[in-house]
């Protein structure tokens, strides 16, 4: 894996969620309105103490791997429409596709980065956020549903593709 070496800044690591309702992805990027796109472990872990033992030990026995963001609306992004129109029907049991790109690893051709595909279950935690004079805000969380998928993704706009690490080699 090729690395560029120095800090990693958010703005290196990009998401995209597919926010097509049919079977050809249209990736969008996840940017335009959010403010915070953060991941947690969210580790499931067992503490044990035996009697001949002074501290406990921690074992971690799984994650449960999630994004929490906050988003102003702003319409005509495609990915802010999407969550927007998500919203506001009060959907439930939904879920997205979201790529995680890092662009200090171009491990593919031009404009092609290692990227990690996963399903995600959709929460919207709140909607119509915002004090009077302010924007509204939208809260989200994103809960991992299985294992990622590692690949490359292609962020040539309008040409925005995610190619399994299987097909890619």
């Amino acid at each position: 894996m090729t690395r560029i070496a120095g800090n990693v800044m958010k703005y290196d690591v990009l998401f995209y969620a597919n926010t097509s309702p049919i079977s050809t992805p249209l990736w969008s990027l996840i940017g335009k309105g959010v403010s915070t796109f953060d991941g947690a472990s969210n580790p499931e872990t067992e503490d044990v103490q035996y009697i001949n033992e002074k501290t406990k030990t921690t074992t971690t026995k799984s994650l449960t791997p999630s994004y929490t963001m906050n988003m102003d609306v702003i319409h005509g992004d495609a990915f802010n429409d999407f969550m927007y129109d998500m919203a506001k029907a009060q959907k439930t049991n939904q879920k997205i596709e979201i790529v995680r790109v890092e662009l200090k690893n171009p491990d593919g051709g031009v404009n092609e980065y290692s990227a990690q595909k996963g399903t995600y279950g959709v929460t919207i935690d709140s909607f119509d956020g915002g004090a009077g004079g302010d924007k509204v805000t939208i809260g989200a969380t994103f809960k991992q549903e299985g294992a990622v998928v590692d690949g490359l993704f292609n962020i040539t706009a309008g040409s925005e593709s995610f190619t399994p690490e299987s097909a890619s080699s």
